[in-house]
Formats: C-alpha cells, structure tokens, sequence
C-alpha cells in the first residue's frame, strides 16, 4: 500500500506541474499575442535629451523633421509616456456641473499631434488633435475608461462635454479606444491626453520595416547631429513592453524544470514497482506462458494495476491544479480559461510515461523462457 500510494503521489505531482506548465505558458502566449490597442512592432523609441538652454525647443524641432526624412522612417511623435512606462502625472477631474465631490483621478499623458496615429490607436469618437488649430490647447482626449468614469454610458456622450481638471475647463474633442497601458495585470486606468506639443521625454518612431541596425545608426547620426553632448539612450517598444513579464516568464521556467525532475522521479519510482512486481509474479508469467498466453497478453495483466494508479493520481491531482492555477490567473485583468484540454492533455503525457516505463520491463520479462521461471525460487 505505503508502495502504491507513493506512485500515486509522485504521478499526481507530476500531472499538476505538466498542467500548470501548460497553463502558465498558454497564459504567457496570450499576453504576448493579444491585441493592446496599439502597435507594438517595429516601433523604436528614443529618450529625449534635457540639455538646460534656448534653444532646444528649436533643435528638438529640427531633430523631429530630420527624422521624419529618414529612409527607414514611417512617422515620429513624441509625448511624456509610452505604453509600458508607469504614469505619474495623476489629476483630479470631474463635469463641470458635477460638485467637487465627484472627482476621480485620471492619469495624464502629454502627446502631439501624431501620438495616437503613431501607435495605430483607434480613435471611437471624435477626432484627434488638429495641427491647424490654436484651440487644441483648452481641448482633450480622454480614453474610454474616463468616459465610463464621468458617467456616461458611450464614448459619443462624452464629445463636446466640458470638464474640470486639476482645477481648469477643458472640452473633450475626442476618445480614444481603451489599451493595456501597462501590463494586463494592471486594470485600465482613466487617461487623459492634453495636448504638449514639445513634451519630449520619448520620442516614437515607427519604423518601415524591420531592419534594426540601420534604423539605429540613422536614428543615431541625426541625434549627435542635433545633441552631440547628450547621451542617446534607445530602445524597441515590444522589448520594453514585454519587460514587464519577466517574473511570469522566470515562473514559467521555473514550473517546467519542476515538472521534468518530477517526471523522472516518477519514472524510476513506477519503473521500480513495476520490477518489484513482475519478480513477484515470475511464476505466474512462466505458467500463463506454458498454458498459450502471448506477451502481449501478460503486459497488459501486468500494467493493469499501474495504470489504475496513474487514473487515481489524475482524480487528486486535477481539482488541486484548477484552484491554484485559477487563483494564480486571477492576478490578470485579462486571462486565458484554463478548460478541459489542459488536463487531457497533462494526463495524456503522464499516461504514454507510464506505459513506456511499465510496458518495458514487463515486455522483457513476459519474453523470459518459461521454464527459468517455474525454476525459479
């Protein structure tokens, strides 16, 4: 009994960690492959230079246009945040008419003209900021989720509306389409985009094609061209985006290491039994082989038991995996279902294991002669 119940833990062990690695990486894929509501590829960014004089608001101006001449270049902005970078510029904001009672906090993100075009974000009411017109300036954006904040119950209501934030009246011209700001264990926050034409602490280029070298040493020539004193620190959006599951990838290694130690561990545990049991039965196995039983008849007599225990250990283990992977996925504000073919799946690898393991030895001994069998003592 203490024999089978330690093949039942140890396959039960290793059903949970193949299930769980599963999980763990379908939910890694997913998070990778989802739609944020921008363009993640192909897109480099650049951190603005902060050199203390007067005439960086031109320079900056100048560096903008010469990138937008590169050959590799498809469009350049610029703004105070990019998705993956924690906001901290946070506001009070409320309707007009709302007492100040009724104020929420909203995250703020200064852009130009070209920010939402840049990232391929989706504009669901209204329009972007117009280069042509002076009053942009006392108009905003907001994102879907301050619309739902203010009350309203689509994004259209909410064009046109006048709202009071950080203590000045602003009118909404335009919404933009809710995206994964930061990673998707962070809900959507409330955003708010004024517009700061010359807010450069990175400036986004999308780029043509994916030839990242020489986006580089182009992106670099016109920087020292413009800033030969400042240092030019780059990097690609999805890299930078997707540092933020380092912990999940890390976790995910982590699980499949597991999983394999417990593989073997249960391996020579089974492979054991199984050798234990079949020198038990030797006489058996001759007799049945004297009265016409094939090989493969007696394999299966003799793994019969095994895999009834490796059916057990699927039973306990499943409801144990369900609850701490669900729990673990509960972290994220948008996750995969864990669903019945994870599990199948993870019982279907255990299973091919354990006949490998089981119908080897038994295999070699169903073979033996017959009469060293009933010879033996």
């Amino acid at each position: 009994m203490l024999r089978r119940s330690l093949v039942v833990f140890q396959f039960a062990a290793s059903i949970a960690l193949i299930a769980g690695t599963l999980i763990v990486y379908k939910q890694l894929n997913y998070m990778k492959t989802i739609d944020l509501g921008f363009e993640i590829a192909e897109t480099m960014v650049i951190r603005g230079a902060h050199p203390n004089d007067s005439t960086y608001s031109q320079r900056f101006k100048n560096f903008k246009q010469d990138l937008e001449n590169l050959s590799v270049v498809q469009a350049v902005s610029n703004g105070s945040n990019v998705p993956g970078d924690e906001i901290f510029w946070t506001r009070g904001m409320r309707k007009v008419e709302d007492t100040r009672d009724k104020n929420f906090t909203v995250y703020l993100v200064g852009v130009n003209q070209d920010y939402f075009n840049t990232l391929s974000m989706e504009m669901v009411a209204g329009r972007g900021y117009d280069p042509n017109l002076s009053t942009d300036t006392v108009n905003i954006i907001v994102n879907e989720a301050a619309v739902f904040a203010m009350g309203f119950s689509k994004a259209e209501e909410a064009i046109g509306q006048k709202v009071v934030a950080g203590g000045d009246e602003r009118k909404i011209v335009g919404v933009v389409k809710n995206y994964h700001q930061l990673s998707l264990k962070n809900a959507i926050n409330p955003i708010v985009f004024p517009l700061v034409a010359l807010s450069s602490d990175f400036i986004i280029v999308r780029l043509k094609s994916s030839n990242y070298k020489e986006a580089y040493d182009q992106a670099y020539a016109s920087f020292n061209s413009f800033f030969p004193n400042e240092p030019f620190d780059t990097f690609f959006l999805d890299d930078f985006y997707n540092k933020q599951y380092v912990n999940e990838q890390n976790f995910s290694q982590s699980f499949t290491l597991f999983a394999l130690f417990a593989i073997i561990v249960a391996i020579l545990g089974l492979f054991g039994l199984t050798s234990f049991s079949a020198m038990q039965r030797t006489k058996e196995i001759g007799i049945r082989k004297v009265l016409g039983a094939h090989a493969s008849q007696i394999v299966m007599i003799l793994s019969r038991e095994f895999l009834v225990l490796v059916a057990i250990a699927n039973v306990i283990a499943w409801p144990a995996v369900y609850f701490i992977i669900d729990g673990w996925l509960n972290n994220f504000t948008s996750r995969v279902s864990i669903g019945i073919s994870v599990f199948l799946a993870s019982a279907f690898i255990v299973i091919i294991i354990a006949v490998i393991a089981v119908g080897y030895k038994t295999f070699s001994t169903a073979r033996t002669n017959p009469v060293r069998a009933l010879r033996y003592e």
